[in-house]
């Protein structure tokens, strides 16, 4: 099973989930639903136990380059190249 198809079958179960211990967040879409099960643990095991590969969604390429991705590799670079 990939993230997505987990989200689509566990939608109001992980925003019971988020909403049980953040009360003030604003209600989801489903991206910002996979953004909360890659950095919330308890969100993470229970994809992982559901059959999510958890590493090759974080091996996708995003469809843009953001300004400060851009920024970071950049300084990485310059980083790197002063050692």
């Amino acid at each position: 099973m990939n993230l997505e198809n987990f989200i689509k079958k566990n939608r109001k179960q992980i925003d019971k989930i988020i909403k049980r211990t953040w009360p003030e967040v604003k209600p989801l879409n489903d991206a910002e639903r996979k953004v909360w099960i890659l950095n919330e643990m308890s969100l993470l095991h229970w994809a992982e136990a559901q059959g999510v590969k958890i590493d090759a969604e974080l091996e996708r390429v995003y469809p843009y380059d953001s300004f400060l991705s851009r920024l970071v590799r950049k300084e990485q670079a310059l980083n790197q190249s002063k050692r």
